[in-house]
């Protein structure tokens, strides 16, 4: 068989399996797979220059990177990667570094931006300005936090600097204080703790997703406050974790499984036209 006639290997580069937002973009990338009838490999490396120092439980999850090295040019044919899931604890330069070993290899990623490399990203903007600005006019609120995220993750990023513009869209002043950054994932209940604490007044917070929404919920309760009586809770991602939370999760929609049927489809065009190559 020609090389042009074999058929496509695919990886997917991926901090994890058991957070939403990673199975969400397998299951879209998988269901395109079937479609385009290419073969996917999802290498679940977890996060890199991640502090283990406090977290003796899981020291040795560093170990986990090792996967990464064994996507080769010989072996795939294209490369997703969801650099900003995996590089949320260190910075552009690190993640551009982790990106040099697939040099000569189609790369897209998903959910981040990295100059010089194609990606398929969140509409951020339209999504987080709608659900303040339901909760500015219809609920009344002008107090509000946010737990987001590094700025070395670009979609983090982007939502801080959404949620600051309309802030000051409708006039109501925004302090550091407000704003906390966590791991974007439930583990981080210390900083939404730490959010509540310093702002004893909130009337609304804004979790850059649900699994961060999910730590405030906790940290809400160890507090003997309630979702949605003593302070509005907006997610993002509109996952199932939403849906499950006790009282359900107000939340953005977003649909990971598109960014990743999406970014499969530009990568097999990208393979495909470097085989014609």
């Amino acid at each position: 068989m020609s090389d042009k006639e074999k058929r496509l290997t695919i990886g997917v580069l991926v901090s994890g399996i058991l957070d939403e937002f990673s199975k969400y973009v397998c299951k879209g990338v998988m269901e395109a797979a079937r479609a385009l009838d290419v073969n996917i490999v999802i290498v679940p490396g977890k996060y890199i220059d991640r502090d283990l120092k406090s977290q003796t439980e899981l020291m040795y999850e560093y170990q986990y990177h090792t996967v990464f090295s064994y996507i080769k040019k010989h072996n795939v044919d294209a490369v997703l990667a969801t650099l900003g899931s995996i590089g949320c604890f260190t910075t552009k330069k690190r993640q551009a570094q982790l990106l040099e070993q697939y040099q000569g290899i189609p790369c897209v990623l998903i959910a981040s931006k990295l100059e010089g490399y194609p990606h398929v990203v969140f509409d951020n903007r339209s999504g987080i300005r709608e659900g303040m600005e339901y909760l500015i006019r219809e609920k009344g609120c002008t107090r509000f936090g946010m737990v987001g995220g590094s700025e070395e993750n670009s979609d983090a990023s982007e939502r801080r600097q959404t949620f600051v513009e309309v802030l000051g869209e409708y006039g109501i002043p925004f302090e550091e204080r407000q704003f906390v950054s966590g791991d974007m994932s439930c583990r981080c209940v210390r900083e939404c703790g730490q959010l509540l604490d310093d702002n004893p007044d909130l009337e609304a917070v804004f979790c850059a997703n649900d699994e961060v929404a999910m730590a405030m919920y906790a940290a809400m309760k160890s507090r003997d406050l309630q979702p949605g009586r003593d302070i509005y809770v907006l997610g993002y991602d509109d996952t199932v974790v939403a849906s499950k939370a006790n009282p359900s999760l107000t939340s953005i929609r977003a649909d990971s499984a598109k960014l990743g049927e999406e970014a499969l489809k530009m990568a097999v065009d990208m393979a495909l036209g470097a085989q014609s190559d």
